[in-house]
């Protein structure tokens, strides 16, 4: 289910399918589901019990951040891992995080007929999201 999952949020992006590691030990925290490296060649999963829509949503976002790496590299000019930011909203508002989640709530939509919450995000980074939504829609995501 995953691995279907993951070609059919590839064939949306029209990357090919990363390396797919179940190799957790570089996670900065026990709840991160998902990372990809910084050449865009592999994603990292937690192993699941139950397939959550959170896990979705992470994979959903981590192959956008594999896109990004891929062909709109802009996006990650000055990029800061959550480690460097001072806060989450300077972590969240960031180009490539603000159109990963986006692309990631577009495909739980799509996918799930689900809207996520984002909890613990401030309305600002809320508006940023919302607004990248749209300006992916105008562009024909999910037609």
């Amino acid at each position: 289910m995953i691995n279907e999952f993951i070609e059919d949020i590839c064939s949306i992006l029209n990357i090919v399918p990363p390396q797919i590691s179940y190799d957790t030990s570089h996670f900065q925290t026990e709840t991160m589901l998902a990372a990809c490296d910084n050449e865009g060649r592999t994603i990292f999963l937690r192993r699941q019990d139950s397939m959550t829509p959170d896990f979705y949503f992470g994979i959903a976002h981590e192959l956008r951040h594999v896109w990004q790496i891929r062909t709109e590299s802009r996006l990650l000019d000055n990029y800061k891992t959550s480690n460097q930011c001072e806060n989450s909203e300077m972590y969240n508002l960031q180009p490539a995080e603000v159109d990963a989640n986006a692309f990631a709530t577009m495909v739980m939509a799509d996918f799930f007929h689900i809207k996520p919450l984002h909890d613990g995000m401030s309305d600002r980074v809320i508006a940023q999201i919302h607004k990248r939504i749209e300006e992916l829609s105008a562009n024909g995501l999910f037609e």
